[in-house]
């Protein structure tokens, strides 16, 4: 059986950190409401995000998080390197018609 847990980059100390529980901090947004984002205090930041990638608070199934975004005609952009939730996009659900 294989951990797949993300392990941080450094050797960070989360334990004194007062602005996140085990690396990540309680942040919102308009889109996601209450969500999650990489603590900016002791942990590394995505290189390819710089960072503003967000985790919804409701789900950590992220497979279930996009499909409900599908089933409502949207289509998330989720950053590539650490899966953080970016930006959302309409579904073009009309690109394999012929007209």
């Amino acid at each position: 059986m294989s951990d797949h847990t993300i392990q941080p980059e450094s050797d960070a100390d989360t334990a004194g950190c007062l602005d996140c529980i085990d690396g990540m901090s309680v942040t919102t947004t308009q889109f996601l409401g209450a969500c999650f984002r990489v603590c900016t205090t002791c942990q590394p930041q995505c290189t390819c995000c710089d960072g503003h990638g967000r985790f919804p608070a409701w789900t950590n199934d992220m497979l279930e998080f996009i499909a409900s975004l599908n089933n409502n005609g949207l289509q998330p952009m989720l950053c590539h390197t650490c899966g953080g939730f970016l930006a959302v996009v309409l579904l073009d659900e009309d690109s394999t018609s012929d007209t």
